[in-house]
């Protein structure tokens, strides 16, 4: 849903979206059920989260927000333009929750 809310303020595809705040997202969702569905599934044993960081380097995809020009400035608008049903999203809470993925995501 957040990246849906970034290319309203920045040129960043959708895919660029979605890997810029990975660095904010994952910590949120990696003591979530369908995380450790996905670490069984490809038969880690532990620290998915560090592989996927490294992976993102090594293709050379290793977003931020920063690289769309998307500063703290912007965070307000990008919470309050984030939409859909969040409830329906097992690490949403609240919109506080938005902010703090795109605060980590930097």
């Amino acid at each position: 849903r957040i990246q849906y809310s970034l290319s309203k303020f920045s040129k960043c595809t959708h895919a660029q979206g979605i890997i810029s705040i990975y660095k904010g997202w994952i910590p949120k969702i990696k003591n979530d059920k369908s995380f450790f569905a996905l670490q069984k599934t490809l038969n880690q044993k532990n620290n998915l989260t560090d592989q996927i960081m490294n992976f993102k380097k090594e293709m050379k995809i290793n977003y931020n927000l920063k690289n769309f020009n998307i500063t703290k400035k912007y965070f307000n608008k990008i919470t309050q333009s984030t939409s859909g049903t969040l409830e329906n999203d097992p690490i949403y809470k609240n919109k506080l929750d938005i902010k703090e993925i795109l605060e980590q995501s930097i």
